[in-house]
């Protein structure tokens, strides 16, 4: 080969080998570094920013390696003395030939040709390695391939996450997870719910993972199961949170969602507008739940708090379904409403998810009761009785919630009773009742009004007749109304005057028993000063039932215009029980004496008064009431006929003929009622009148003028015939009064004796005698100005008083000096003498007292021990009063002639008086020794004051002593007749109906005399007396043991016996 073709060979395959060496290389390196990145990013996941250096790397290197396998050698100069230089270098034997060959020096040498063979070519460019990468190359290649084709997802995963590795590409995961959040926002109170589930690939584990924003921490949980489906309800605070599922080799789900909190009503501003005839001002509400009346309008504004970038979507706000139109402006709601029904106001809200308030915001919108007016009646009672003479004064109260409209007083009439159907024709038709309507001017827009109307009755109605009355009253409600309200009706009855005197005749004894009533709680209570004040408490009770019933009397007989003659001490009654005596109990309930004594003197004063005109059948008052209202139809009737006369009689006149007929009639039949009860009147002091009604008979003479007046021919006669009656009944009324004086002195007594008996209950009560000292001197100047009243009449009587008032002055005395025992038997003996002068002014009322207990005592058999003492007692009480003279005349001093002829008579007198009570009382009572000693007690009394009378002797120890027993006298009977009656039994033993032996003292009274004996111990242990009180308590003891012997043992009276001694024993 010539030295040319030969360098040209060398030089083909030297570029030759080196191409496809360095292109196996390179072939080679690329593919494996790109498999390993491919490979270690499938197992590793490598980030983008990974798999770009690596990338990077890669290219680098294939850069290099193409460098400096490809372009630096390649690059290099080849030329023909290069080439002949490598081959001198590389073949020895060459020896410079071909170096100078190739310089141009000739070799014309064949060994040198024979050198430049192909296998020295071969030789000088060996290219042993070049298979191998090229086998190397061929297998990446193959490799490359058949991945592709038999990975293809492997392949293309790999290519585009190494090749594009800021792309999305993924590896191809065996496990597959899909979810949702169910609400991608959720309120606060409401959790942010995850849903996934796995579509492909095995079982394993979820854990869920979420984040508050970037830089908020990262929770996780691992959700239960291993299949799915997964449900996890997550209860987060408000934001925003990025949420990641992992399972597997799955991609990891990525979520977001967002916590919000709900719209909240800021505030409400609410302008609620009353209706115009309401009146009302308007009202600013922070609410919309009130009350408002119909035609209300209520204006009013929502603000809402939203969350920064949550915005109203809508908004609505409805009553009970009906929409209330509203206008919106950003998170503001203004509307306004006008006020038809009541109901709940809903108010709707929602941001641009759906999301709003929780719970709705409702309010409750309730309609105000616009009521109706109230209206009341007051001044006549209930179904009150008026005569047709009545002017009845009215009262009105009307009331509105808003305001009233009119208002009205109705009157309708109608008769008492229908007539009744006739039998075999058809009924006849009810009577419309008369109406008459007063309207009241001036009330419109007034919330209350208080009006006065006078009803005529005579104008209205007849007597006979039933008159009701109304109230009635309109609001100013133009919206829903008016509305309309009425009172209760009052019904008033007009009767005739006889039938309302009688009525008020009631009313005025109810008012007395009341006050008498009071009066005994008064004097419980001056009798034990620590009871006064609930004493007194009750007596104001009483007479302010007293005082009422009373001013109703005064208001009715002022108004039925009866006579007034009569009204002055129902009056003067009336002021005194709500004047002085109302307030003096009012003091007296704080504990405070004298405020009592003055209530009680005011309620004594009130008490005379009406007994002036409530006495035994009122027949004196009766009386001059019929004398006034005869004198009154006599000028009717005068009229009457002087007006007729010459002129005939038409329809109307005839009716008031008729109505003075009947009229006269009815006084007479009043007169005929009065007559029959004073004829029939047993009392002797009556029998002038009884003889004046006899010659008179004024009654049938009012019965002629009855039937004259009914004449057309003869009632001219009337006017006479009324007349002559007219002057008989004022005879009459005089003889009566006159004995009605001696009933009012009677009454008087009564009053100073019970004001006496309660001086003597304090003290018993063991109140300091020295406060009542003044009480008795002022009792004691009552009594004596009552003695000079007396007068001639009852000489007899003022006997008596000035032995009361001497007793009451030794009283005062003893109070003074604070002698409790001498001022107990004064005060004793001064209350048993103002009784017995009651008595002797009013013997018959006396009579009828013990009417019944006298028809009793004649049944009895044997003595009556009872019955004794009370005549004892009418003795000691004549005893005193003559003692009495003797000592005004001789006080202490020496007997004068005339006393030392009397004073031994007294003494006498005394004496039998010791003896009946020992022989007819004491000895009677062997078999009751409780009782014996209370006698022996009594004659021990009687026995000092008729020694000491006998000596002969009176002065002021005498008068005591005698005071003394008739205390003890009336101790004791008061004690036996304070006891309560024994019950009925039925008698046993006996045939024939006959009656057993009663015993001569009763047995019930020795425990009430037991009783007496220890309270007394009490009081006299209480005053510290110097006596020997350890004796008594024994002697007491003994008697309390006799009779616990003779009760039946294990009974309770015994037991209570047994008890009652061991504490006097104790004692």
């Amino acid at each position: 080969m010539d030295v040319r073709g030969f360098l040209s060979t060398v030089r083909a395959r030297l570029r030759l080998v080196l191409v496809l060496d360095g292109l196996a290389r390179l072939v080679v390196v690329a593919l494996a570094a790109c498999a390993l990145a491919v490979l270690i990013d499938y197992f590793c996941q490598l980030a983008g920013i990974a798999r770009l250096v690596v990338l990077v790397a890669i290219a680098a290197a294939i850069v290099a390696l193409f460098h400096r396998r490809l372009l630096r050698p390649l690059g290099r100069r080849m030329d023909d003395r290069v080439i002949a230089q490598l081959a001198e270098r590389r073949m020895p034997g060459l020896d410079g030939r071909l170096l100078s060959e190739v310089d141009g020096i000739a070799m014309t040498d064949g060994q040198l040709v024979g050198a430049l063979t192909r296998e020295a070519v071969t030789s000088l460019v060996p290219a042993a390695s070049v298979p191998r990468w090229l086998g190397l190359a061929l297998l990446a290649v193959i490799v490359v391939v058949a991945a592709g084709v038999f990975l293809p997802g492997f392949f293309k995963d790999g290519v585009n996450r190494l090749f594009l590795p800021l792309g999305d590409s993924e590896w191809e995961r065996k496990t597959t997870i899909s979810g949702h959040l169910e609400r991608n926002v959720v309120p606060l109170d409401e959790p942010l719910v995850v849903a996934v589930d796995r579509t492909a690939g095995p079982e394993a584990p979820l854990r869920l993972s979420w984040q508050s924003g970037q830089r908020g921490p990262t929770e996780s949980r691992q959700l239960g199961g291993l299949t799915g489906h997964w449900h996890q309800a997550l209860a987060l605070p408000p934001g925003v949170y990025e949420l990641s599922a992992e399972s597997g080799d799955a991609r990891p789900l990525l979520l977001t969602g967002r916590v919000v909190t709900r719209p909240l009503l800021r505030a409400i501003s609410a302008t609620l507008t009353p209706p115009p005839y309401a009146k009302l001002e308007p009202q600013q509400l922070a609410t919309l739940g009130c009350s408002a009346l119909p035609g209300s309008r209520i204006d009013f504004t929502l603000s809402f708090a939203l969350e920064p970038g949550r915005t109203v979507s809508d908004a609505a706000v409805t009553l009970d379904g009906h929409e209330v139109p509203v206008t919106r402006d950003g998170d503001t709601l203004k509307g306004s409403l006008l006020v038809r029904a009541g109901g709940v106001l809903a108010i709707a809200l929602h941001d641009q998810d759906g999301i709003g308030p929780s719970p709705e915001p409702r309010f409750t919108l309730a309609l105000s009761d616009d009521r109706g007016p109230l209206v009341s009646l007051s001044g006549p009672l209930l179904r009150e009785a008026v005569t047709a003479r009545a002017k009845v004064a009215i009262t009105v109260d009307a009331s509105d919630d808003y305001g009233l409209g009119e208002l009205q007083l109705i009157a309708r009439t109608r008769p008492a009773a229908e007539p009744q159907p006739v039998e075999g024709q058809p009924a006849a038709k009810a009577t419309p009742p008369k109406e008459a309507v007063q309207p009241f001017p001036g009330i419109a827009g007034r919330r209350a009004a208080t009006t006065h109307a006078t009803v005529t009755i005579a104008e209205i109605a007849v007597e006979g007749d039933l008159v009701t009355l109304l109230g009635r009253a309109k609001d100013g409600n133009d919206v829903t109304g008016p509305g309309i309200g009425e009172s209760q009706p009052l019904e008033l009855k007009v009767v005739s005057e006889s039938e309302l005197i009688q009525e008020l005749d009631r009313l005025l004894a109810e008012a007395k028993d009341r006050i008498t009533q009071a009066r005994v709680s008064i004097s419980q209570g001056l009798a034990k000063p620590e009871a006064l004040a609930n004493a007194s408490r009750g007596a104001a009770l009483a007479a302010g039932k007293a005082g009422e019933t009373l001013a109703q009397v005064v208001r009715r007989w002022q108004q039925n215009q009866l006579p007034g003659e009569q009204l002055t001490p129902i009056s003067g009654a009336a002021d005194l029980v709500n004047g002085p005596a109302a307030s003096g109990l009012i003091e007296a309930i704080k504990g405070q004496e004298k405020p009592a004594h003055d209530a009680d003197d005011a309620l004594a004063k009130a008490e005379r008064l009406l007994a002036s005109l409530l006495q035994e059948g009122d027949l004196t008052r009766l009386l001059a009431s019929l004398l006034e209202r005869e004198k009154n139809l006599n000028a009717e009737s005068k009229a009457f006929v002087l007006e007729h006369l010459t002129k005939p009689l038409d329809a109307a006149a005839h009716a008031r003929q008729a109505n003075l007929a009947g009229r006269q009639k009815e006084l007479a039949d009043a007169l005929k009622d009065i007559e029959r009860r004073l004829l029939g009147a047993p009392d002797a002091k009556l029998a002038p009148v009884q003889d004046l009604l006899r010659q008179e008979a004024p009654a049938d003479q009012l019965q002629q003028a009855a039937g004259n007046l009914g004449s057309d021919t003869q009632r001219s006669q009337a006017v006479k015939q009324q007349e002559q009656a007219i002057q008989t009944l004022a005879k009459l009324l005089d003889l009566l009064r006159g004995g009605d004086a001696d009933k009012d002195l009677a009454r008087h007594a009564g009053e100073l004796a019970a004001r006496q008996e309660r001086l003597l209950g304090q003290l018993e009560q063991g109140v300091n005698p020295k406060s009542l000292a003044e009480q008795q001197e002022q009792l004691r100047k009552e009594t004596e100005q009552f003695g000079k009243q007396l007068g001639e009449k009852h000489a007899d009587v003022a006997k008596t008083v000035d032995a009361a008032v001497g007793t009451q002055g030794a009283a005062q005395k003893s109070m003074q000096g604070g002698d409790q025992g001498q001022s107990e038997a004064n005060a004793g003996a001064a209350a048993s003498l103002l009784r017995e002068v009651q008595k002797q002014l009013d013997p018959q009322s006396d009579q009828d007292k013990d009417k019944d207990k006298q028809e009793d005592e004649k049944k009895k058999k044997g003595k009556d021990v009872m019955a004794l003492l009370k005549e004892l007692h009418r003795e000691q009480v004549k005893l005193l009063t003559d003692s009495t003279p003797i000592h005004q005349r001789i006080a202490d001093g020496a007997l004068d002639f005339a006393a030392q002829r009397d004073v031994p008579a007294l003494g006498e007198r005394e004496g039998d008086l010791h003896l009946r009570l020992t022989e007819e009382g004491i000895k009677e009572l062997d078999k009751q020794p409780i009782a014996a000693a209370a006698l022996g007690r009594v004659g021990v009394a009687l026995e000092k004051s008729a020694k000491y009378l006998s000596t002969p002797a009176l002065g002021e120890r005498g008068m005591r002593l005698e005071r003394i027993a008739l205390y003890e006298l009336a101790r004791l009977i008061a004690i036996v007749d304070g006891m309560p009656p024994p019950k009925q039994s039925e008698k046993k033993g006996g045939g024939g109906g006959q009656q057993g032996t009663q015993a001569p003292f009763p047995p019930e009274a020795e425990l009430g005399l037991l009783a007496a004996m220890q309270e007394e111990i009490a009081a006299l242990t209480a005053a510290d007396r110097p006596i020997d009180l350890a004796a008594l308590q024994k002697k007491e003891a003994k008697l309390v043991e006799m009779l616990e012997g003779a009760s039946r043992p294990g009974s309770r009276p015994s037991l209570l016996l047994a008890r009652a001694r061991r504490a006097m024993d104790s004692a």
